[in-house]
C-alpha cells in the first residue's frame, strides 16, 4: 500500500503555543493510520528529538529511496483521460500501465505517482517504455470496486499502443490488477495484457498492529479514522481491532487511555480474499498473461532496530511517556517483526515526538513489518510462489521500507519488462 509522498510533510503544522501548563498537558494525540504517525499536536515533530532511551536511526540507508521527491515533468499526452509519459523514443508503443496503490488521503495525483517511482520510471523511460498512470479518483474503495476503472485504462492503453501492454501494480494496486484481469477473463472479455508485475503487493494482506490501529481510531481525526475503516483498508489489512480493553495512565490533567488488550479481527480481509480466490480456479490470478512478483523483504533478514535476533521475547513496538514519570509500552508480536518490508521511514519518523524539557513524547521503538515476504510472494518459506517468476531480497540483509527500492528488485523489474517486449528493445538495453 504505497503512501502518498505528500504524507511525509507534517499534517498538523500548528505554531507552537502554550498559554498555560494545562494547555500543554491536555494536548491531543493526532494519529495518522497509514503512516502510523502518532504524536502530540501542539508541537510539530522536531527532527532529532526523542527520549534519551530511543534507539538511533539505522546507519545503513537504502540505496534507492522512492519517497525522495524527484522533479518529474508533466505528462506528454492523455489517452482516454489517463496521463501518459512517453519513453525516450517518443513513440507510444511499449506501454506499462502503472496502477496506484492505497492513497491515505486521496491527495496524490498521477504526477505524484511518477515522482514516487522515479528510480524505476526514469530507467524504463530511457529504454523507450511509455508509462500510463492510473490514479484512482478514490483509492479508499475496495480493489473490486476500483477494477472497472483499471479495466478501462488497460483497454485504452492497448488500443493507443496497437499491442498488449504490461501492467505494474504498485503495492495494493497489484491486488486491484489481479481482480480486474481475473474478472475480465471469467466474463470472456480478456484484457490485452502480456505481463502482470506485482510490486510488493499484499497478496496475503498488509500488516498494521491492531493495538496501534485502536489508538488511531480513538484519538485520530475524522480523516484518519475514515482512512483506517474504509473499504480498501478492511479488504487489505490482514487484521483490524476487534474487542479492545482500555486503561487510563498518566497524572490528572494529562491522562490518556491506552489499549491493554486488543482482539484482532481478520473477518474483513478473509471475506475479501475468499471472493478474490473464487473469481476463478487459479486463486484469483489471471491465466492469460505472465504473472511476476517482487518482494521487498527477504526470507531471513538481519534484525531491525529494536529487535534481537533469535529471541522469542515480544518486541517493544511503541513507547509513550507522560509527565511525572508515567508511561506506556505497546508490545508487538511475531507478525510485527516477520521478514518483509517495513513501515516507510518517513512514517516511522512521525512517531518521534518530544515536548519541551522532555516532559512528554513518543517514539517507535521497533519499525514494524508492513508487507510480509510471504504476503508479497503468496507463499510461506519453503513453498513455491504461484508466479511465473519472482524476486525476493537476498537473505541476511537488513530490512528496508515498503516504499524504498531494493537495487536488485530494480534490475529485476527492468529485465522482466525488457524481456516481455520486442527484440529491438532488448538490443537497445
Amino acid at each position: 500500500m504505497l503512501p502518498s509522498a505528500r504524507m511525509a510533510a507534517p499534517l498538523y503544522a500548528h505554531p507552537y503555543r502554550v498559554q498555560r501548563a494545562e494547555a500543554l498537558l491536555m494536548c491531543r494525540f493526532p494519529l495518522l493510520p497509514g503512516l502510523l504517525a502518532f504524536g502530540l499536536a501542539l508541537l510539530p515533530p522536531a527532527a532529532g528529538l526523542a527520549s534519551p532511551s530511543a534507539p538511533a536511526a539505522s546507519a545503513a540507508a537504502p540505496p534507492v529511496s522512492a519517497l525522495q521527491l524527484h522533479e518529474y515533468p508533466p505528462a506528454d499526452l492523455s489517452v482516454d483521460g489517463f496521463p501518459v509519459w512517453l519513453g525516450a523514443d517518443r513513440k507510444l508503443d511499449r506501454v506499462a500501465v502503472l496502477v496506484e496503490g492505497f492513497d491515505l488521503f486521496n491527495r496524490m495525483d498521477a504526477r505524484g505517482v511518477m515522482r514516487m517511482i522515479a528510480p524505476v520510471a526514469v530507467r524504463l523511460g530511457a529504454l523507450g517504455f511509455d508509462a500510463l498512470v492510473v490514479d484512482f479518483p478514490d483509492s479508499h474503495l475496495a480493489p473490486d470496486q476500483l477494477a472497472p476503472h483499471l479495466d478501462r485504462a488497460i483497454r485504452a492503453a492497448a488500443k493507443a499502443a496497437g499491442q498488449p501492454v504490461a501492467v505494474v501494480g504498485l503495492s495494493a494496486g497489484g491486488i486491484t490488477a489481479r481482480w480486474a484481469l481475473a474478472a475480465a477473463e471469467e466474463r470472456g472479455e480478456t484484457l490485452p495484457v502480456h505481463t502482470l508485475l506485482l510490486l510488493d503487493s499484499p497478496n496475503r494482506g498488509a500488516r498494521l498492529n491492531p493495538g496501534l490501529q485502536a489508538m488511531v481510531c480513538r484519538y485520530g481525526g475524522d480523516g484518519e479514522r475514515e482512512a483506517l475503516t474504509c473499504p480498501a483498508a478492511r479488504a487489505l489489512l490482514a487484521c483490524v481491532p476487534g474487542e479492545v480493553q482500555w486503561k487510563r495512565i498518566g497524572p490528572p490533567g494529562a491522562r490518556r487511555q491506552v489499549p491493554v488488550r486488543c482482539t484482532p479481527d481478520s473477518s474483513g480481509y478473509a471475506a475479501f480474499a475468499r471472493r478474490l480466490q473464487a473469481l476463478n480456479g487459479n486463486h484469483g490470478y489471471p491465466r492469460g498473461c505472465r504473472v511476476v512478483a517482487v518482494a521487498q523483504g527477504s526470507w531471513q533478514q538481519a534484525p531491525a532496530d529494536g529487535c534481537s535476533s533469535g529471541t522469542q521475547e515480544r518486541p517493544e513496538l511503541f513507547r509513550l511517556w507522560l509527565p511525572l514519570g508515567a508511561g506506556w509500552v505497546q508490545k508487538g508480536d511475531c507478525a510485527d517483526t516477520a521478514p518483509g518490508s517495513l513501515l516507510p521511514s518517513k512514517m516511522a519518523e512521525r512517531f518521534r515526538v518530544r515536548f519541551p524539557l522532555g516532559i512528554a513524547g513518543s517514539y517507535l521503538r521497533t519499525v514494524p513489518t508492513f508487507v510480509p515476504t510471504e504476503s508479497a510472494l503468496d507463499a510461506a518459506a519453503g513453498e513455491k510462489p504461484p508466479f511465473d517468476t519472482h524476486y525476493v531480497r537476498p537473505d541476511g540483509l537488513p530490512p528496508i521500507a515498503h516504499d524504498d527500492v531494493d537495487p536488485g528488485a530494480l534490475d529485476f523489474v527492468v529485465r522482466t519488462l525488457v524481456a516481455a517486449f520486442p527484440e529491438q528493445l532488448r538490443e537497445a538495453r
